[in-house]
């Protein structure tokens, strides 16, 4: 008859290390191309002609286009930008603005019956049976003509056009 021993074999396995963040930035040293210096982390703006990598991104002082904004509205103006390493107050990192005068017009704009071009995709009025008038009132139709009548617009208002 034979006898079985067993044997238990346990090993002890450390558990990996975090990361440190050695200049409390919030960005460990994996990804902390700079974890000395707390200003030089992935979530930092470049600052220009400082020689330094500060967005960790593998470029040193590299310059963007931003567009002017002036309607305050998210989108720029494609025929007003500037280089600069972060973007400047007035400024946005788009230039899709077809108007950057008005604020209700830009390419999240809905689409109004008013003769422009609210939403930026190079068609006006699209979706509109009557561009300029409408059948529910009058915004860009006849001048106080509407839908029930027509005091001071055209004979017959704009129920149907403008006749």
């Amino acid at each position: 008859m034979r006898k079985l021993f067993f044997c238990s074999l346990f090993l002890s396995v450390a558990a990996p290390a975090l990361a440190a963040d050695n200049d409390n930035d919030g960005y460990d040293e994996t990804v902390d191309c700079d974890d000395s210096n707390p200003n030089i982390n992935p979530g930092a703006d470049e600052q220009c002609n400082d020689a330094l990598d500060n967005d960790c991104d593998g470029q040193v002082d590299e310059q963007i286009t931003f567009w002017a904004d002036s309607d305050g509205d998210g989108y720029g103006n494609a025929s007003n930008s500037v280089q600069d390493c972060s973007q400047p107050n007035g400024y946005t990192n788009n230039s899709t603005d077809c108007d950057d005068a008005n604020v209700n017009v830009n390419p999240d704009a809905l689409e109004e019956c008013d003769g422009f071009d609210n939403d930026c995709d190079g068609s006006v009025d699209e979706g509109c049976d009557d561009p300029g008038g409408n059948a529910g009132g009058d915004p860009g139709g006849d001048p106080g003509g509407d839908a029930g009548g027509n005091p001071g617009g055209n004979p017959g208002g704009d129920a149907g056009g403008d006749p």
